[in-house]
């Protein structure tokens, strides 16, 4: 469904009364005199929460650089209806570009390989977590993420190149056989320090998280710790 949008995230009713039974969708009639806001508290989808989770493998450097007033950075590659860029925003304190897949990388054909062309040329500051989440638009492969195009070294160097040494990369993964899979992980390797795989239960989907330098022990008491504990309330 390539015109699709997709974004699943909670409205919580401001104004008004629903008439009847809130277990089925009201008229519209009934719904003429109620308003809603968006609830940006709360990642609905459980993969976008694993995706956050990533944050705690930096979370020391992450408070160090906010005593020092910079604020974090996010690059979120896919932006779809937004959730995970308010999320980030509203309740952790991120300044937040969000670009689309158009506007990131195209594919073009030399013989029989892909070449990747990438476009930072916006980019002009360091990110300190590249966060991708774009789907295949190819509909003979069923759902899978990310684009193929999106599984090569060129993508993810330059995606380390706007990081900074302290950074990492996340990105989410439902691969559409074993080998795209295998593929994606040698990549990564390949470019950044280290990489970790989280499954996400009960689905065959996966986050990769990469590192583009080596992560030193935590520190769980400090202001960014806290600030994500306020978000879950």
């Amino acid at each position: 469904m390539p015109n699709l949008i997709q974004s699943e995230i909670p409205l919580i009713r401001t104004t008004g009364n629903v008439v009847g039974n809130l277990g089925f969708l009201p008229s519209l009639r009934e719904m003429s005199e109620v308003e809603f806001r968006v609830d940006t508290r709360v990642l609905v989808q459980p993969y976008l929460t694993v995706v956050v989770s990533g944050l705690f493998l930096i979370v020391s450097l992450l408070d160090q650089r906010m005593k020092q007033g910079f604020i974090p950075r996010a690059l979120c590659l896919g932006v779809g209806g937004g959730a995970l860029l308010s999320f980030l925003n509203t309740r952790l304190g991120f300044e937040v570009v969000g670009v689309e897949a158009d506007e990131v990388a195209c594919g073009r054909m030399k013989g029989d390989t892909h070449d990747l062309q990438v476009n930072i040329d916006c980019l002009n500051a360091k990110f300190d977590v590249v966060m991708v989440d774009l789907d295949s638009s190819d509909v003979r492969t069923g759902i899978s993420a990310p684009p193929p195009e999106s599984v090569r070294k060129p993508f993810f160097q330059a995606s380390k190149s706007v990081l900074h040494d302290h950074g990492f990369f996340v990105i989410n993964v439902v691969p559409p056989d074993e080998r795209f899979y295998v593929t994606l992980i040698q990549e990564l390797q390949d470019v950044f320090h280290n990489v970790h795989e989280i499954n996400i239960e009960n689905e065959d989907k996966f986050v990769l998280v990469a590192t583009v330098s080596p992560i030193a022990s935590n520190d769980h008491d400090n202001a960014f710790i806290q600030k994500a504990e306020k978000s879950k309330t």
